[in-house]
């Protein structure tokens, strides 16, 4: 049997996971489009892609008489999407097995107008922020952005200044319990 047919469907979506945190989302970013239609324009794109490829299955079954082709190509766009969402979570979050609760009061905290991010050394997410703080501090100038390590690594410290932008302050903050309340 010839698939010629699924070959650019198979390659529009395996191309649009690959590219999709890399290119699609800052693409749309310079763009000017907004914060959440970036971040959510990849995802349609990618579901799109899915749909796409199982009408094409579908429609290459039907002429070759495949009597299930409809339950096959449902079954192809939900492992698709499947694929697709693990490659690109639309959440990916830390869990701590160290939780410690803090009970302090708020007035006792000044911060700093402006973005402060709270980054953990060795924090992937935050490493992966930095070309949104680089991205928003060009697009903002008069924003004061500012990152704030809670535990002291000159290593992190000195890694995240090479990599952002001189306008932007990356410090070890002194009272981390505190910024952990906020």
């Amino acid at each position: 049997m010839k698939f010629n047919k699924l070959i650019a469907p198979v390659l529009l979506f395996a191309a649009l996971i690959v590219m999709h945190k890399s290119i699609w989302h800052t693409f749309f970013i310079y763009l000017n489009f907004s914060w959440t239609a970036s971040f959510i324009v990849p995802y349609v794109l990618q579901v799109a892609a899915a749909v796409l490829l199982a009408i094409s299955l579908n429609g290459i079954l039907k002429k070759r008489n495949v009597k299930l082709s409809k339950p096959i190509s449902i079954l192809a766009l939900i492992v698709c999407l499947s694929i697709g969402f693990w490659a690109n979570p639309i959440f990916e979050g830390d869990i701590s097995n160290d939780l410690e609760m803090v009970h302090l009061d708020k007035s006792r905290i000044t911060l700093n107008e402006g973005l402060t991010m709270v980054a953990l050394p060795g924090c992937k997410h935050c490493g992966g922020m930095i070309p949104s703080l680089n991205f928003l501090q060009v697009r903002n100038p008069s924003l004061k952005v500012q990152v704030a390590f809670v535990q002291d690594s000159e290593e992190m410290i000195d890694a995240y200044k090479g990599r952002l932008l001189p306008e932007i302050a990356v410090f070890y903050t002194e009272k981390p319990k505190l910024i952990a309340e906020l």
